[in-house]
């Protein structure tokens, strides 16, 4: 499950979602909000990472899990004898760019190297026009060249041209 957590919206329920890696073995992943594109947040709503481990230690220390859970941006913990884990993703407090291993297909066909820039590579008319596997393959060569090293939330950029959830993320 993955949780955005905003103060004064959900951030109360940081608690609640961690009981559920014990007690059930739940697999929960909070996330820094990013301020994407049409929503009206504020940076005063973003919850740091540190911050939601500060409050998670009513329920024990977070112990690592090694070796690491998945390929992505997450970072896993788990308490004590919990059967389910805790990710933190931190886009905001805790750049991640330099490890990052995603590329996002947009719903019509352009391949973005990042989910926090507007660069992208069309796939879809190089597609229908009968591009080669050698051609395909060049083209996500040439998206993963271009990913950047990284974002520039942090400095108040945040692409316009898509909301996130038309890029995949």
């Amino acid at each position: 499950i993955n949780v955005v957590v905003m103060a004064g919206i959900n951030d109360d329920e940081l608690l609640d979602f961690a009981t559920k890696t014990i007690d059930e073995g739940w697999h929960v992943r909070f996330i820094e909000l990013m301020l994407p594109v049409g929503v009206s947040i504020t940076a005063s709503q973003l919850v740091s990472v540190s911050n939601m481990r500060r409050r998670l230690k009513l329920l024990g220390e977070l112990e690592p899990c090694l070796p690491s859970v998945g390929n992505g941006p997450a970072k896993y913990f788990r308490f004590p004898h919990a059967r389910g884990t805790l990710g933190f993703i931190t886009p905001v407090s805790e750049h991640f760019c330099f490890g990052c291993n995603r590329l996002r297909l947009t719903s019509d066909g352009k391949l973005r190297p990042c989910l926090l820039a507007e660069d992208e590579i069309d796939l879809k008319q190089p597609l229908r026009s009968g591009i080669s596997s050698n051609g395909l393959k060049e083209l996500i060569e040439e998206a993963v060249a271009r990913k950047p090293l990284h974002h520039h939330l942090t400095e108040g950029y945040i692409p316009k041209d898509r909301p996130f959830s038309q890029v995949g993320g």
